[in-house]
């Protein structure tokens, strides 16, 4: 049998699911600091490296998701910063937390999915996570090409078709 990249072979390919997950102990810890919840809790993740060559055709603004921020729902930022026009708009979404600087690294950002019910991300590395990590979430992936359309992040486990309701932003 030919041997692929990294010494895999079409056995191995794709590996067993999951094959990463968020720690338990830091999962324990987000979960307590998000506390308890009235309705589903939707994680955010709207621009990425602004110095990211393709990052016009990536990020958009916080507030092309007013629509989904108007809904009865709890959200959490995933962004470590924001821009200040972000920021003074999420200073008047009282269902919106942002963490920012308590997100130390990845590991903090896995729990805090795996904390959430659904996630809404552009193409950042929010996106890829759902796969290794065979996430019980949803993605949902804005994108500023088409006027905030929308396409799916595809995992081994699938993903069913959301409902687009963020149109011409």
């Amino acid at each position: 049998m030919d041997t692929l990249a990294f010494k895999t072979d079409l056995d191995t390919v794709p590996a067993g699911i999951p094959y990463l997950g968020a720690d338990p102990e830091r999962a324990h810890i987000w979960r307590a600091r998000l506390g308890q919840r009235r309705s589903p809790l939707i994680g955010l993740a709207w621009s990425g490296n602004p110095f990211h060559w393709q990052d016009r055709n990536r990020s958009i603004a916080l507030n092309c998701l007013a629509p989904l921020l108007s809904q009865p729902l709890s959200f959490v930022s995933l962004q470590k910063a924001v821009s200040e026009t972000d920021a003074r708009l999420m200073a008047g979404l009282p269902n919106l937390m942002h963490l920012g600087d308590e997100l130390a690294d990845f590991d903090d950002t896995a729990a805090v999915i795996d904390s959430s019910d659904l996630v809404v991300t552009i193409d950042t590395a929010v996106s890829i996570w759902p796969a290794p990590w065979a996430s019980r979430r949803g993605f949902f992936c804005p994108t500023p090409r088409n006027g905030v359309g929308c396409s799916i992040a595809k995992t081994p486990r699938g993903i069913r078709p959301l409902d687009c309701f963020v149109r011409n932003a």
